[in-house]
């Protein structure tokens, strides 16, 4: 009594899947002396519909996470909030002290800076590594560096010596950025009062020598205030648009099947996939407001089998054939992890608004459903 009640529940379903196409059949039999014992579909229906889907949110929740953690001391991450592409700020406090001025001149009094005064300061720092593990073999591209030098007035004869990577350069006084203390940023460029420098960025930890002295043959006002508290700033703009280097690069989304979770709800190896009852094979093209991938391919892969994608104008197009639906139906759990494999060169670019605009599926239908059994 049990089974029978579950096998009607079943066909109830069923029925209700198939019933705008099953009605004209018995529309028509119930005219008719002889009246089927199945019904059989089959064909290649195609659906396209308009859609308004978000994409954006989970690729900026990833690159957030990813400047949160790389947060330190000294270094903070701005979010742009107007540009086109995400793009962050990453701000850092080179040095801020309050010195004392050097001996064998008397700043009261003024006059030319002498030749030899001691160094004000000299050090050296390095700038951390940050994490850049799910980003690996991509690069960034800052579109814009700068340095800030502010402090009290005095700073106005230092000159700031940074040596970077070897590369010695000397800079003013700019004044202040106004950029430490924020989390968000309204404009589309760096304050533009700061000096313009060059910095490598690759995620590797940054070694910067430091030296402030007074500016040989300038001439210092008597009556100056002597106090010296000096502040050295650089801010690097960097749009997430990443470049995948020479061997290619790829790109892995979050994990969306926990472990042992099946994409068909199945619970069991031996559990029918209910899509394959009805379908043989599918296909299925996205368009996008724009595409924010060039020389990408969309990977979809669970255990042994794949399925690659690949962009085109604005669009993706994914085609799943007979034999690979069969593949998938074998394959338990099919929980796939989806990723992009970018060619030497390929570039990601992480948009503030990346939508899909429109949906279309293709299916090959081939099903058969028994209406009753004939009696013995």
């Amino acid at each position: 009594m049990r089974k029978h009640m579950r096998q009607s529940v079943r066909l109830s379903n069923k029925s209700i899947v198939f019933f705008a196409l099953i009605l004209p059949v018995f529309s028509f039999f119930s005219c008719s002396l002889e009246i089927p014992k199945a019904v059989q579909i089959k064909g290649t229906p195609e659906i396209r519909f308009g859609a308004n889907l978000d994409l954006s949110e989970s690729l900026s929740e990833m690159m957030d996470e990813f400047f949160t953690a790389n947060n330190d001391d000294g270094i903070s991450f701005i979010n742009c909030t107007n540009t086109q592409m995400r793009t962050f700020i990453i701000h850092m406090n080179l040095f801020s002290e309050d010195i004392n001025l050097p001996i064998g001149f008397d700043f009261s009094q003024g006059g030319l800076i002498p030749h030899g005064l001691d160094d004000v300061y000299n050090d050296s720092m390095s700038v951390p590594a940050m994490d850049f593990d799910f980003l690996e073999d991509f690069s960034f591209s800052p579109s814009d560096t700068r340095i800030y030098i502010s402090g009290s007035p005095i700073v106005n004869y230092l000159t700031t010596e940074l040596t970077i990577s070897g590369l010695s350069s000397e800079y003013s006084m700019t004044g202040k950025s106004y950029l430490d203390d924020i989390s968000e940023f309204d404009k589309l460029s760096l304050p533009n009062n700061g000096t313009p420098i060059s910095l490598p960025f690759t995620g590797d930890s940054i070694a910067i020598d430091y030296r402030i002295f007074f500016t040989e043959g300038k001439t210092i006002p008597s009556g100056l205030d002597t106090s010296l508290n000096v502040l050295v700033e650089i801010a690097v703009m960097v749009p997430m648009t990443l470049i995948a280097g020479s061997s290619g690069a790829s790109f892995e989304f979050p994990e969306m099947f926990p472990a042992g979770q099946d994409l068909f709800g199945r619970e069991n190896p031996g559990d029918e996939n209910p899509l394959n009852e009805f379908v043989e094979a599918l296909s299925l093209d996205i368009r996008f407001n724009n595409i924010p991938f060039t020389g990408a391919t969309l990977m979809v892969k669970s255990g042994d089998i794949n399925i690659d994608s690949n962009f085109t104008g604005n669009s993706l197009f994914m085609n799943i054939s007979e034999a690979k639906m069969n593949e998938i139906n074998n394959k338990y759990p099919f929980a796939p992890e989806f990723s992009m494999r970018f060619v030497p060169g390929g570039k990601l670019s992480i948009p503030r608004e990346f939508k899909a605009t429109e949906f279309a599926f293709k299916a090959k239908l081939n099903y058969r459903m028994e209406l009753w059994e004939e009696s013995k």
